[in-house]
């Protein structure tokens, strides 16, 4: 059941990751745009203590991703490394730099 507050959630953010995000490429086949990477997210540990912090990359809705899969933003290329929780429903992955 979709409620008003989940309409202008959704609206809300899908206009962030239009005005923050990024053309990326998934696979190196899917282009994606909207594409939010976030710096230094803190990964939280036993009793609220940061155990570290990770890089991390929120795709529009509808995207279709997985762990292993490379993705490409700029000149950057990563590797997405574990899914994380999202309270927005996104999918958002942690970020490994791909050697």
């Amino acid at each position: 059941m979709t409620t008003a507050f989940d309409t202008a959630f959704d609206t809300a953010a899908q206009a962030l990751a239009t005005a923050f995000g990024a053309p990326g490429l998934l696979r190196g086949l899917v282009a994606v745009e909207g594409v939010v990477i976030s710096r230094s997210v803190a990964v939280m540990g036993d009793y609220g203590q940061v155990a570290r912090r990770v890089d991390t990359v929120t795709l529009p809705a509808g995207t279709v991703a997985n762990s292993g899969d490379s993705l490409t933003v700029a000149a950057e290329s990563w590797i997405l490394d574990m899914p994380m929780d999202s309270a927005t429903g996104l999918p958002e992955f942690a970020l490994r730099v791909a050697s």
